[in-house]
């Protein structure tokens, strides 16, 4: 039924041969409501999409990153799919991208397999350019954080996702770029660095502290 990501797309058109309501569990209803959320689908930002296409060692995070470096997928696969020290070069460039996953993104492009995949995608999606995609608002919007330590109240996924939902960029590593350290115990090296450059650190519970005034505002 499904021979590649892109298949998915056109499981609508083939229904007449497929007829999915008919099989075990499914009826015309659960069937259409595939079709309705397939649709929803076909236009995605761009990160998403470099996200989605599950290149190794690449997370949602390093997907944002790449996005908002190259804004375009036009652009990034006119680097990674020409010459590879050149994008090598341009990827370390870049904050929190280090030699090997720089080889892990470079590979994937180059291989003949991922490109017919991506192309077979876009023949069913829209991707957006970065500048298309309505910007992220809240009142932590344009700022970068970095969770460290150990959380007591919090999972690190829940702080990240919290972060997030108020429009901050979450990174797993402290640069000058870095606004915000959230310093658990056991916090070592990105704490030392972050107080080296002067960025602001405060622990778990000022955290909590401040986006419940964000909850509440």
């Amino acid at each position: 039924m499904i021979e590649g990501p892109e298949a998915i797309f056109t499981l609508k058109d083939r229904n007449k041969d497929l007829q999915i309501e008919k099989m075990e569990g499914w009826g015309e209803q659960s069937a259409q409501k595939l079709f309705d959320a397939i649709e929803t689908r076909r236009t995605v930002s761009l990160d998403r999409f470099l996200y989605a296409l599950g290149i190794r060692h690449v997370g949602q995070t390093t997907a944002r990153i790449l996005a908002r470096r190259w804004t375009s997928l036009k652009a990034l696969r006119g680097l990674l799919e020409g010459d590879q020290e050149q994008a090598k070069a341009e990827l370390k460039a870049v904050d929190q991208i280090g030699p090997k996953l720089a080889e892990s993104i470079i590979d994937f492009f180059h291989e003949p397999h991922n490109i017919k995949v991506i192309d077979g995608l876009l023949e069913n999606v829209t991707v957006l350019d970065m500048e298309d995609v309505p910007q992220e608002s809240g009142p932590l919007a344009g700022k970068t954080l970095v969770f460290t330590g150990s959380l007591k109240q919090l999972k690190r996924s829940e702080a990240k996702a919290q972060a997030e939902s108020f429009g901050a960029t979450v990174t797993d590593s402290v640069s000058a770029k870095t606004d915000l350290l959230i310093a658990g115990p056991g916090a070592g090296s990105k704490l030392k660095k972050a107080q080296s450059l002067g960025i602001d650190v405060i622990d778990e519970e000022e955290w909590l502290a401040r986006i419940a005034t964000f909850s509440t505002a």
